[in-house]
């Protein structure tokens, strides 16, 4: 059983730690997608000879969203993951208590 709680605590840090991850990626995401819509909006009015500059931008901002979006899903899905281990070990630990509570309640046969 102390195992189990053991293994509960883990998964709560670990849970915590991907809740932090899960909110930097999403500052990066927004903060990536408001670079990158700054960058079209110059791009609209880019003089022909600043093109291939503004396209540059653009790539770097794209792929910089796209790494987010990316850092975000895998920490969602990280998430997720930990949080079936989490009800699991609870499930497991209410099992224990309630066969513990049978054995006291008939006598501990």
């Amino acid at each position: 059983m102390n195992v189990k709680i053991n293994d509960l605590q883990d998964i709560e840090g670990k849970l915590t730690e991907t809740q932090e991850k899960i909110k930097d990626a999403e500052i990066k995401k927004e903060e990536a997608t408001t670079k990158l819509a700054e960058i079209q909006k110059r791009a609209a009015t880019a003089k022909p000879e600043e093109k291939a500059e503004v396209d540059d931008l653009t790539a770097m901002a794209q792929k910089q969203l796209q790494d987010a979006e990316q850092e975000l899903n895998q920490a969602k899905q990280s998430e997720s993951e930990d949080l079936k281990k989490k009800e699991q070990i609870e499930n497991e630990l209410e099992n224990m208590k309630s066969q513990v509570q049978a054995k006291i309640q008939t006598g501990g046969e």
